[in-house]
């Protein structure tokens, strides 16, 4: 399952560099007013899964970013 994944991280990097994209991490706070603070910029977020979970999560964050360049993944890694 992971090699099958690191392949796909690996594509996508190959794409991300090919047209110019790129793909920030924010890290927000939020207090007990419900007022966001924004921790850090990540230039260079970690793709890496280490759990079902992280793979589920960042699988939709990578092809939300290709949607919304108007690139659409086929036969994306899909958990729902």
């Amino acid at each position: 399952m992971f090699t099958g994944l690191i392949f796909y991280l690996l594509f996508v990097t190959y794409i991300l560099l090919v047209h110019f994209v790129e793909l920030y991490g924010f890290d927000i706070l939020i207090d007990t007013d419900l007022r966001p603070w924004v921790l850090e910029v990540n230039l260079s977020p970690s793709l890496a899964c280490d759990s079902p979970m992280d793979l589920k999560i960042k699988s939709h964050v990578v092809a939300d970013m290709f949607s919304l360049t108007g690139k659409y993944l086929i036969n994306a890694i899909t958990y729902t």
